[in-house]
């Protein structure tokens, strides 16, 4: 917090209980006092301070919500919005997702609109040819080793190097990479909580 020229004010991404600080102290005061905790908001410019209160409270940016306005808050498109009316603002079901309702994701610490309408189907097409991507480099990767083994396996009663092969060896190698990866398994602990 900074008191410059006498004004005590909560800097950018900061957080106090303001239901905590309207429980008078023992001198019978409001507000921020000696003991009051400050906490840092993960969200950028999600923590706001209302000056304009006596004493003065903390508040979410409206599309956040939760602890520290950690969450992004999908909402109505007209919620809020009309002035005079405390309406509350009621979070969608997950099923509703039509041009009534907003949506908003986690981006650079900060809670932005998700797209709607056209914007939507592309983002959608560029996730699909992604996925599809990854999908088809991971077959091909695959396919790729399953024809190596299979190369080796027929070559295994053939001649390398002058020299008949060992048809023991691809066999043994399989055995021996699956007792590593067995060892390997029983260094990890899991802690059941």
């Amino acid at each position: 917090m900074s008191c410059d020229l006498g004004v005590l004010t909560i800097l950018p991404d900061w957080w106090f209980d303001t239901k905590q600080a309207l429980v008078p102290d023992g001198e019978g005061k409001l507000g921020i006092g000696p003991n009051t905790q400050l906490y840092k908001c993960s969200a950028r410019d999600a923590c706001l301070s209302n000056t304009s209160a006596i004493p003065m409270t903390m508040y979410c940016d409206e599309n956040h919500t939760g602890v520290l306005c950690e969450h992004c808050f999908h909402r109505r498109i007209d919620c809020g919005r009309v002035a005079g009316s405390d309406e509350k603002c009621v979070a969608p079901g997950y099923l509703q997702r039509d041009e009534e309702w907003m949506f908003f994701a986690k981006i650079a610490r900060k809670c932005e609109r998700c797209a709607a309408g056209a914007a939507a189907l592309y983002n959608w097409f560029i996730t699909f040819a992604a996925s599809f991507g990854v999908i088809f480099v991971t077959v091909a990767l695959i396919a790729m080793q399953l024809h190596d083994v299979k190369r080796m396996l027929l070559n295994m009663d053939g001649v390398r190097d002058g020299s008949r092969a060992n048809a023991t060896g691809p066999i043994a190698r399989l055995i021996l990479n699956w007792f590593q990866a067995t060892g390997l398994l029983s260094t990890i602990k899991l802690v059941h909580s």
